[in-house]
């Protein structure tokens, strides 16, 4: 008797044990940010690489398609709105992702200044979630 109620004890805690581990490794491990955490990031991100790779001075210069291979790369859900200021306000360059209508939710908006040709310029991205993903 004491071995069955040995047996039952580990079969009990080994049963407790694989429902545990099924539970954990279903779990999905990524990040959970907030959705306006996550735009602005991606938004963050995107000016930067334009930035750092030239590819805004190449707008400035009226070359946009480097600009738009970024555009389009990030997520179907997002919206983006590149627009490129001199240091008077004067817009430079405008820039959107294709088929982006209004504006519906998670508005996050990135400035960043740079230079290009020996002029500062000031890049604003705003960015937004497509309707349907809000």
């Amino acid at each position: 008797m004491r071995a069955f109620v040995t047996t039952f004890d580990a079969l009990v805690a080994l049963s407790f044990l694989l429902v545990i581990s099924i539970l954990v490794s279903t779990q999905s491990f990524q990040l959970n940010y907030a959705r306006g955490v996550y735009i602005y990031q991606l938004t963050h991100d995107a000016i930067s690489v334009m930035q750092k790779t030239g590819r805004l001075d190449d707008a400035i210069d009226g070359n946009s398609s480097a600009v738009r291979n970024i555009l389009e790369s990030t997520p179907e859900a997002v919206c983006m709105q590149i627009l490129i200021y001199d240091n008077s306000g004067t817009s430079v360059a405008s820039l959107s992702k294709f088929n982006c209508g209004e504006t519906v939710s998670q508005l996050q908006i990135v400035s960043m200044p740079f230079t290009a040709h020996g002029n500062r310029y000031i890049a604003k991205a705003q960015s937004w979630y497509r309707k349907g993903y809000s």
